[in-house]
């Protein structure tokens, strides 16, 4: 240990810089530095499940964890908590149903029937919310559903215009016809917004968000809690990105149109916001408007895997540095006689080449470690100098190449 100690002491500081760059650059440790996907961590998606069906399950999860933060602070468990749900649920359908009443007084027009119908008729929305028929009455389309309350597609009220092209009240879908089919937004956006709205639905986001506050203002006006309105609204908008992150997923289907179309979407609703003079951290806009920002980099990273996986791959061959690949002879065809000599006996040559070849491969080798040797040796001496310096750069390593890097500027740092 001692003499250890003398070496380092008698090292110059350069010197000694110099060593301690390199020990880090070639232990690794800076690399790689990815930059983590909030919340949703795509790249640990197993192998064996969908990208759409991994990404559900862990926008469930995160559901979860944030529906769990709450009730801790409204000093309930998740025992019990469907129960309750239950029996407040009624309270909010009340609710719901004076709101219906003004919004069936507007008709949607005819032309978006098809639209509307096309969507709710597809396979995986008819799955995910358990539709069991569509009717029109009164020229509003119902979808009924197995053990749930059916869902009615309803026009916006125009004494209380919806800031977009539709929106949800927990139960049924109200459709603005003039934002909605004034051609500002294509039919695959519109069919994302409404599988956005749809999903909230079938989860139950909304009443469950009235269930939260309902309560809160119970225990706040009886004195029994200790948390603030700060505290509560806080963990209320975590659980709020949590359900708009659950809802774009189930409301995309494979669209790939709905990224562009979400970010546009709330760009349009911040504007609209800064332009009532709102308090961007009030507890409504919390509720209604969730930034897009918080999202972007989630939908980035979905997105191209789902595109990703959804591409025809193709799988090519490994080449084996440790042993040569076989090469199987090529067939000749019988075509008709040529007077050009060189082509019939450069085929011949290579025929008879590759047929050595593949007797050779074919052989037992007495000592697979000295057959390697020599052939790699021979492929060496064959290979013209640019073609080593390309399999040189082809086969080297991220670390290697920033070790060596490093060592450059080490040396730089050194002697300059």
């Amino acid at each position: 240990m001692g003499y250890v100690m003398k070496i380092f002491k008698n090292l110059s500081k350069k010197a000694l810089k110099f060593c301690i760059i390199a020990a880090i650059i070639s232990s690794n440790k800076l690399l790689p530095m990815r930059m983590r996907n909030i919340d949703l961590r795509l790249n640990k998606k197993p192998a064996n499940i969908s990208v759409y069906d991994w990404s559900k399950q862990k926008a469930q999860e995160l559901v979860n964890e944030k529906r769990h933060a709450i009730l801790a602070l409204l000093g309930r468990t998740d025992n019990g908590w469907e129960e309750t749900k239950e029996n407040l649920e009624p309270i909010y359908k009340k609710s719901a149903d004076h709101y219906e009443k003004k919004y069936k007084k507007q008709i949607l027009p005819p032309s978006s029937h098809g639209l509307i119908m096309s969507i709710i008729k597809h396979p995986m929305i008819q799955k995910e919310l358990g539709i069991t028929s569509i009717s029109i009455k009164e020229n509003i389309i119902i979808a009924e559903r197995a053990y749930a309350y059916p869902i009615k597609f309803l026009c916006e009220d125009p004494d209380e215009p919806i800031d977009s092209p539709e929106a949800s009240d927990g139960y049924n879908i109200i459709i603005s016809p003039q934002m909605a089919f004034s051609g500002k937004y294509s039919d695959e956006e519109l069919e994302a917004f409404i599988g956005h709205e749809l999903a909230h639905i079938k989860y139950k986001h909304i009443p469950e968000i009235y269930c939260f506050t309902n309560l809160y203002r119970e225990k706040l006006s009886r004195n029994e809690t200790n948390v603030n309105q700060d505290t509560f609204d806080e963990a209320l908008h975590a659980y709020n990105r949590a359900i708009e992150i659950q809802a774009d997923i189930v409301g995309t289907f494979n669209n790939w149109i709905w990224l562009e179309t979400v970010e546009n979407y709330w760009q349009n609703q911040t504007e609209i916001i800064n332009s009532r003079n709102m308090d961007p951290h009030s507890y409504e806009l919390d509720i209604d408007h969730p930034p897009v920002a918080v999202r972007a980099n989630y939908f980035n990273n979905m997105f191209s895997e789902i595109k990703r996986e959804s591409e025809p791959k193709t799988i090519l061959p490994r080449p084996n540095k440790h042993r040569p690949n076989k090469i199987k002879p090529i067939p000749v065809k019988n075509t008709p006689k040529t007077n050009n000599s060189k082509i019939s006996k450069l085929t011949e040559n290579i025929t008879q080449e590759n047929n050595d070849r593949s007797t050779v491969t074919n052989k037992k080798p007495t000592n697979k470690k000295n057959e390697t040797k020599n052939l790699d040796n021979n492929q060496e001496q064959n290979n013209a100098p640019g073609e080593l310096l390309q399999n040189l750069i082809n086969n080297i390593t991220t670390k290697q190449a920033f070790t060596v890097i490093g060592f450059f500027i080490a040396a730089y740092i050194i002697f300059k």
